[in-house]
C-alpha cells in the first residue's frame, strides 16, 4: 500500500493544486467561469421549459403589432385612441389592465396646433380663436386618457434609472410594507426616473418599474421585485400587477441576517411566498419562445373584434413590433418582447412557479465543487489511462443528475460549470500524467535491461511496468547458477538490491 500510494504523490498533489486554484476562481468570480455558469443555466431552462398547454391562461397579452400599426397609424397614438382601447378592455371583462409603455410627455392639444396657426391680427380671426379657445378641453387627451383610469385597476409603468436629478413626471405612491425593515436591508437603489404624468398616474390605481438589468452577456435571466429610492420602496411592474389582482393592500418581506448586512429571502404577497436572491431578485420563469402567452391584437381591442373572452384576464398592454424597441435577448429567444418578460415574471408568481438561488448559494457551490474535485483528486491517479475518461464520465454525470434534481424538485439553483469544469481539469491532467509516466518508464526500462536481456524479456517486462521495480523482494525461485569467479564471495557482503 506504501509503495502504491508513493507513486501516487505526483499527481494528488498537482491535483489538490489544481483543485485550489479552481476555489480561488470561482471564488474570485471570474468572468470566462460566469459565461460558462449561463450558458449551463441557459441549457437547462430551455432543456425544462414546460408544455404550452401549460401556460397560466389568466394572463393576456394586448400587442401594440404591426397589424396595428398599419390599423391604426404610426406609434405614438393619440390618448384618446388609448382611452378608447381602455375602454373596450374593461368592457370585455379584464380585472387588471398593466402598461408596459409610459406616458411621460403630454401630447400636444389639438386645439392649440390650430390656434398657434390662425392670425390673430384679423378681427375675425379673434373669435374664431375664442371659440376654439372654449373647447379645447374636448381636445385634450391626457384628460380623455386620465377619465378612462378612474376607478379602474390600472397599473402604470415606468423606469428606475441612475442618472442623478434627471426625474421625469411622477412616481406613484411606495409600497406599504407589513413590518419595519432593518436600515441596512441589501436592495436595489436607484438615482433617477423617468415617470408618468402627473394627470396620468393620479388617476391610475397604481404603477411599476419595468426596469431589468440584463448581465454581462447583455441576457436578461433575472429582474428585482423591489427596488429602493430615496427611504421608499417600491416594487415591480409584474409585482405590482399582481399585488392589484388579490387587492392586497401590504406585502411581506422575510429578511435574513448576514454578516452585518440584512438580506432578503421572501416577498409576500397574497397568499404567496416568492423566493428571491439576496437583493430580492427572480429568476426570470420563462415559458418558452416569443408568444407563448395569448396575443391579442391591439387594432382587434379598440375596434371590438377581439374573439377571445378578457373575463376575469389580467392584460398587460405592450409590443413586440421591434421598431418601437421594446426586444430583449433573453434565454429561451434572442429577439424576445419585453412585455413577456412582465407576464412570464406575473404568471410564474400567480403559479408559484420560480426557481430561486438561495443565501446560501456561494456555501454551496464552493462546497460542491471542493468534494467534486477531492474525489476526483483521490480517485483519479488509482485509475489507469483508458479507464479514466468513463470514471470521469461517471463522476460528472452524477453531478450533473444532482444539480438537474435540484432543479426540478426543490427550484433550487446551483452552479454546474465550476465542479464540471474541476473535475475536466484534473481528469485531463491524470490522462496526461498517466500516458507520460508510462512511455517514460518504457523507455527506461528498455535503456536499461535491453543489452543484459533477451528482447522478447523486455518487451514482456515493458507491457505490465506496475510488476517490476529497481527495489529487492524476496521470492522462492529455482535458479541455474553460472559459476564466475570470485563472484559468490563478493555477492556474500552485498545486499539483495
Amino acid at each position: 500500500m506504501k509503495k502504491l500510494l508513493g507513486s501516487r504523490i505526483v499527481p494528488i498533489t498537482i491535483g489538490l493544486v489544481l483543485l485550489a486554484v479552481m476555489l480561488i476562481v470561482q471564488a474570485s468570480k471570474f468572468p470566462l467561469l460566469h459565461k460558462l455558469e449561463w450558458m449551463a443555466y441557459d441549457l437547462k431552462l430551455n432543456a425544462t421549459l414546460p408544455d404550452k398547454d401549460t401556460v397560466n391562461q389568466n394572463v393576456v397579452i394586448v400587442d401594440i403589432d404591426e397589424k396595428s400599426l398599419r390599423a391604426e397609424g404610426r406609434w405614438p397614438w393619440p390618448r384618446d385612441k388609448m382611452a378608447k382601447m381602455v375602454d373596450q378592455l374593461f368592457k370585455q371583462g379584464a380585472v387588471v389592465v398593466t402598461f408596459d409603455v409610459m406616458f411621460s410627455e403630454p401630447e400636444i392639444n389639438a386645439a392649440d396646433k390650430i390656434i398657434s396657426r390662425i392670425d390673430q391680427s384679423k378681427a375675425g380671426n379673434k373669435t374664431l380663436v375664442t371659440h376654439i379657445d372654449k373647447i379645447k378641453s374636448r381636445f385634450d387627451n391626457d384628460a380623455i386618457l386620465s377619465n378612462s383610469f378612474k376607478d379602474r385597476d390600472v397599473v402604470l409603468g415606468y423606469v428606475f434609472h441612475h442618472r442623478e436629478n434627471e426625474n421625469v413626471g411622477i412616481l406613484p405612491p411606495p409600497l406599504q410594507i407589513k413590518s419595519t425593515l432593518p436600515e441596512n436591508l441589501a436592495v436595489l437603489n436607484s438615482q433617477g426616473y423617468t415617470g408618468n404624468l402627473k394627470q396620468l398616474q393620479d388617476t391610475a390605481f397604481s404603477g411599476g418599474f419595468f426596469t431589468v438589468f440584463p448581465d454581462a452577456d447583455g441576457i436578461i435571466r433575472r429582474a428585482p421585485l423591489i427596488m429602493g429610492f430615496g427611504d421608499n420602496i417600491y416594487p415591480s411592474l409584474a409585482l405590482e400587477t399582481v399585488r392589484t389582482y388579490y387587492v392586497a393592500d401590504t406585502i411581506d418581506i422575510t429578511t435574513a441576517r448576514l454578516g452585518d448586512i440584512d438580506i432578503i429571502e421572501h416577498i409576500g404577497v397574497g397568499n404567496y411566498n416568492i423566493p428571491t436572491d439576496a437583493y430580492a431578485r427572480i429568476n426570470v420563469p420563462y415559458v418558452g419562445g416569443p408568444k407563448s402567452f395569448q396575443y391579442i391584437s391591439a387594432t382587434d381591442v379598440i375596434n371590438n373584434k377581439t374573439r377571445s373572452s378578457l373575463e376575469n384576464k389580467i392584460v398587460l398592454v405592450g409590443t413586440s413590433t421591434e421598431g418601437i424597441y421594446d426586444m430583449r435577448s433573453t434565454p429561451v429567444n434572442s429577439v424576445y418582447p419585453g412585455v413577456e418578460i412582465q407576464a412570464s415574471i406575473v404568471a410564474g408568481i400567480l403559479d408559484q412557479n420560480f426557481r430561486f438561488e438561495p443565501s446560501w448559494k456561494d456555501g454551496a457551490d464552493f462546497l460542491v465543487t471542493l468534494v467534486a474535485g477531492l474525489v476526483s483528486v483521490i480517485a483519479l491517479p488509482f485509475i489507469g489511462p483508458v479507464l479514466l475518461l468513463p470514471v470521469m464520465l461517471v463522476i460528472g454525470g452524477l453531478l450533473v443528475m444532482f444539480n438537474i434534481w435540484l432543479w426540478q424538485n426543490e427550484a433550487i439553483i446551483l452552479s454546474i460549470a465550476s465542479p464540471l469544469l474541476t473535475i475536466l481539469l484534473i481528469g485531463v491532467f491524470n490522462i496526461a500524467y498517466g500516458f507520460l509516466k508510462e512511455a517514460t518508464g518504457r523507455r527506461q526500462l528498455k535503456g536499461i535491461f535491453g543489452q543484459y536481456i533477451p528482447p522478447e524479456l523486455v518487451e514482456k517486462m515493458s507491457g505490465s511496468l506496475a510488476d517490476y521495480s529497481f527495489e529487492g523482494e524476496s521470492r522462492e525461485m529455482t535458479v541455474l547458477f553460472a559459476d564466475i569467479r570470485n563472484f559468490t564471495t563478493i555477492s556474500e557482503s552485498l545486499s539483495a538490491t
